[in-house]
């Protein structure tokens, strides 16, 4: 039972990772189409894409500092020291 827990505390740490991964492509992909698309009147988009990846930055630091933690209880259930 410890055994399925602990991989239970692993999944959520990859799924995050490639949720981070992917959200961040999505926004220099966007970024990049608003420039390319409408130089003149894409500034306001510009600044809101800024924004959402300013945005994405603080959440991914958020997730970053508690994976490790989640990371750790895996590990201790793994080897059965809970």
């Amino acid at each position: 039972m410890k055994k399925l827990l602990a991989v239970l505390c692993f999944v959520p740490v990859g799924l995050v990772l490639l949720a981070s991964i992917g959200a961040l492509l999505a926004t220099v992909v966007k970024l990049i189409h608003l420039l390319l698309t409408n130089p003149h009147e894409g500034l306001i988009s510009f600044l809101i894409s800024i924004g959402l990846f300013a945005g994405l930055m603080l959440v991914c630091t958020a997730v970053v500092y508690s994976l490790p933690k989640l990371t750790a209880l895996g590990a201790r259930l793994w080897r059965g020291e809970l």
